[in-house]
């Protein structure tokens, strides 16, 4: 399973290609291995659920390992980014469900299709963090009627490569990840909300 560190949400992918934001779901009592990174644009992140594992450092264009056993019990556990990243950094949370082996194969599988989830997901994220999880607006502007969600184009070029004080948030995301953020935010705030 992949994690990686981005300002200022964790992003999860799974062995079939399954995207979580923020939230890591794992089936109980299963050994676990983490690849842990962050992108070469990034910062150093540091993913740390205490009651799960230990620390493992996100460096922006390494691979780190963290090994270990799921909890054996269900239940949901949570963390932080243990390294200052960023102006945003005490936003950058992290969770760990653990559920029984065949809902965790059963939720696995569904996210696949599961587009809505994933917008959601993505926005609370990567953008709620600095433009407020209701685009009223934080350290970034304010989203609502906002004319870049009116240009697909010009919102994924945002998003890819960042602009100002924005960092490219999307860069490296599969086209499912995309779609499902522009989406969501165009019918969330492009029409004034």
């Amino acid at each position: 399973m992949n994690v990686e560190g981005r300002q200022f949400y964790w992003r999860y992918v799974y062995a079939n290609g399954a995207v979580s934001v923020n939230e890591l779901r794992l089936p109980v009592g299963r050994p676990v291995e983490l690849v842990v990174t962050a992108p070469v644009n990034d910062v150093i992140h540091s993913w740390w659920v205490p009651a799960v594992a230990g620390k493992m450092d996100a460096i922006p264009g390494k691979v780190n390992h963290l090994r270990f056993e799921a909890p054996s019990e269900p239940g949901v556990f949570q963390g932080q980014c243990a390294e200052f990243c960023g102006v945003q950094h005490a936003l950058m949370l992290a969770s760990v469900r653990t559920v029984p082996s065949a809902e965790f194969d059963s939720w696995v599988s569904a996210q696949l299709g599961a587009d809505t989830d994933l917008g959601s997901q993505t926005f609370s994220g990567a953008c709620g963090p600095c433009h407020g999880l209701s685009g009223e607006g934080l350290i970034g502007p304010p989203l609502t009627g906002n004319a870049t969600l009116a240009d697909r184009q010009l919102l994924e070029q945002l998003l890819e490569n960042g602009k100002n004080a924005m960092p490219a948030v999307g860069r490296g995301w599969d086209e499912r990840q995309t779609e499902a953020l522009i989406r969501y935010v165009q019918q969330r705030f492009a029409s004034g909300g």
